[in-house]
Formats: structure tokens, C-alpha cells, sequence
């Protein structure tokens, strides 16, 4: 519309809201690999510092124990060692459990003095969607290894 010579603009076009529309979609899609990547990195760094602080719970109670590490991890929640039950929850698992199923596998009956091989604490399968898992040392290293 043209009032004394001026053009009226109230608004965006039809086709310039499409085109828009179009960019939006076209950058969320190219952009969905990298957020998606980076919130499995950041399940993974959570999962291993709950690995981390449980381990850390089992080294001190084998400190006041004679250096042996308790009969089950239970132990550690029933003598205050572990206030947070959901240390035992690993967040990359998207399956929906029930009960109180803990989503890592404790080796019970070692000892602080045993060999550096032995697994302490690990991940249960398939906690991690794209393969992998945390696993924890009796002599305290944690390192992310890739299933078979």
C-alpha cells in the first residue's frame, strides 16, 4: 500500500518467513550429531566421577578394615561410607528399571593388597548406548575401555 508516496512495511512475507524456517531447520540438523555427542561425553564424566567417589568410599573403609574391602557395597551405605544412593546409578543407562538394582558390578573379597589387574568396580553392559564402559582398579586407576 502506498500512502502519499511511502511504501507500508508491517511485517515479514510468507516467503521470507520459509526461507527462514528453512535455515533453522537445515543448521538444527546439521547441529543434532554435535549436541547428541556431547551429552554421551557428558554421561560418560558423570558416570565415571560416581564410579570415582565410590571407590573412594571403598579405600576408606578398607583404610579402617584391615585393608579389606566390605562384602558387598551395600556395606558401605549400612555403615555411612555412601549417603547418596544414586552414586550407584549410572546416567548413560536409559534403560527403566525398578528396585533399587545398582548399574555397576562389584568384585567382593579383595583386598587393598591385591593385584593392580583386578577390577573393583565396573559398568554393568550396555550402560553406555555407544559401547564402552568404566572400570575401576584395585590400585584406584579408572579407565573408560571399549566393549568387545
Amino acid at each position: 500500500m502506498i500512502i502519499l508516496g511511502k511504501e507500508s512495511n508491517k511485517g515479514f512475507t510468507t516467503s521470507e518467513l520459509l526461507v527462514v524456517f528453512a535455515i533453522v531447520f537445515f543448521a538444527g540438523t546439521i547441529l543434532w550429531p554435535v549436541v547428541r555427542y556431547n551429552h554421551d561425553k557428558m554421561d560418560r564424566i558423570v558416570c565415571e566421577n560416581n564410579v570415582q567417589k565410590t571407590v573412594l568410599a571403598l579405600y576408606i573403609y578398607a583404610l579402617e578394615h584391615e585393608g579389606k574391602f566390605p562384602a558387598s557395597i551395600e556395606v558401605l551405605y549400612q555403615d555411612e561410607y555412601l549417603s547418596d544412593r544414586e552414586l550407584m546409578k549410572c546416567p548413560a543407562n536409559e534403560r527403566t528399571e525398578t528396585g533399587e538394582d545398582s548399574d555397576y558390578i562389584y568384585t567382593a573379597g579383595l583386598s587393598v593388597k591385591g593385584s593392580s589387574k583386578d577390577i573393583l568396580l565396573r559398568d554393568k553392559k550396555k550402560n553406555h548406548p555407544g559401547g564402552g564402559r568404566n572400570v575401576a582398579y584395585v590400585n584406584g586407576s579408572i579407565l573408560w575401555e571399549i566393549e568387545r
